[in-house]
């Protein structure tokens, strides 16, 4: 490793963009690494489930988003530094639960199915009457 691989690491960090939606794709948040949000869209459908649901759900997808964007970051360090990559993106604050990335596709294998409980409190089974 030379200093100027690092310096092409870092700056390539700065790029990675986390991105994820929700389970119904009505909230999409994207971040850059460490959860500084880019941009935040909330389709017409998520104004039905009332501000507390919208609110919620916002938040998990951001803190999804954060977790892929820290995931890569990691990644890339891990990539230019061996073992120490990852110590300096925890050094860094770039930490994440890698249940919030499970459903990522990895390399050298296929997207697995994800399940979800969309039975969760506040939301609603029906609006119709």
């Amino acid at each position: 490793m030379t200093e100027g691989d690092l310096a092409r690491a870092v700056a390539a960090v700065n790029e990675i963009v986390g991105k994820a939606s929700d389970p119904d794709r009505t909230v999409t948040v994207e971040v850059n690494v460490g959860g500084g949000l880019r941009s935040v869209r909330i389709g017409p459908h998520a104004m039905r489930y009332g501000a507390k649901y919208l609110a919620e759900t916002v938040l998990k997808t951001a803190q999804k988003a954060t977790a892929r964007a820290n995931e890569q970051a990691h990644e890339l360090y891990a990539s230019v530094l061996g073992a120490k990559g990852d110590r300096l993106a925890d050094q860094l604050g770039l930490t994440y639960d890698p249940a919030l990335t499970a459903d990522e596709p990895r390399r050298g294998r296929g997207r697995e199915p994800v399940a979800y409980n969309d039975d969760d409190e506040g939301y609603p089974e029906s609006w119709l009457r």
